[in-house]
């Protein structure tokens, strides 16, 4: 019995990995995508803030997603988490860059609204299956 659980543990903890991984590819791939259509495109400054926004719940979703697939049991559990989990990622790569200002508030709402979010692509994952 404890060695089932045990298995089980390991198995959400590498679909949450996973779905962290997804994400961190699939948000490379938006930035450079979004970076080539900007610079075709052009766009106002103030509505790029609120796009990258955006992407990145768009991109912390298909993680979730790729979470939910992967995990055995509870796919909201292992979706919540990877979508908070990469937008603390997310955010402490913006804190690194020294001409952004980090409103920690605002932070902390960002990432309580990825768990939602990421709990949704979990419910979402398990219902596509593996």
């Amino acid at each position: 019995m404890k060695d089932n659980a045990v298995r089980e543990n390991s198995s959400t903890i590498g679909a949450i990995v996973r779905g962290l991984f997804i994400s961190l590819l699939f948000g490379v791939v938006v930035l450079i995508l979004f970076t080539i259509v900007l610079s075709v495109m052009g766009a106002r400054p103030t509505d790029v803030p609120m796009t990258i926004v955006l992407l990145s719940y768009v991109t912390a979703l298909f993680g979730s997603i790729t979470a939910g697939r992967h995990s055995p049991n509870r796919g909201w559990l292992a979706g919540g988490l990877t979508g908070a989990l990469f937008m603390i990622l997310l955010l402490l790569f913006f804190a690194m860059i020294p001409e952004s200002v980090l409103s920690w508030p605002l932070a902390l709402l960002r990432i309580a609204c990825a768990f939602p979010v990421g709990a949704l692509g979990g419910m979402l994952g398990v219902n596509i299956g593996t």
